[in-house]
């Protein structure tokens, strides 16, 4: 590959790396759905399974307490990348884009997603342990399939 091919092909792939890492929060899919309705089916989809494994009312309290501190979580997560889009379409069409600008964009970016993927931790351990171990193995079951 020649010396300016490289570097094109360099840049190619910062700039879908950038345009990516700003798309992944749901741009065209989960960002766009009505949150309400994105809840409700959810909560649907989690009774069923709360009804399969005969969960308590308290466990069912607990475990929508859970999922709803995640969904919230996660609908942030949506919302704050129409912010990033706009500016990296601000950078694109400027004639000398803010190298410093678009790399604190894709790190801040990266840090939503980590402090997403944390809360969806601390959430499934407090799932995990509102139900029985008997739950558990059975959701498990579910999962191998």
């Amino acid at each position: 590959m020649k010396m300016p091919t490289r570097i094109v092909t360099i840049g190619l792939v910062a700039v879908t790396a950038v345009v990516a890492l700003a798309g992944f929060g749901g741009h065209g899919r989960f960002s766009h759905h009505d949150p309400a309705r994105m809840t409700r089916f959810a909560n649907l989809k989690i009774d069923d399974t709360l009804d399969d494994l005969k969960a308590s009312d308290l466990q069912r309290r607990a475990i929508h307490s859970s999922t709803d501190r995640l969904l919230q979580s996660g609908f942030a997560l949506a919302q704050s990348h129409e912010a990033t889009h706009a500016e990296l379409l601000t950078q694109w069409n400027a004639a000398t884009p803010d190298t410093a600008k678009l790399h604190a964009l894709v790190d801040a970016r990266i840090d939503s997603f980590r402090s997403f993927a944390h809360t969806a931790v601390d959430e499934l351990v407090r799932i995990h342990d509102t139900l029985t171990p008997a739950q558990r193995t059975e959701l498990s079951d579910r999962f191998k399939d």
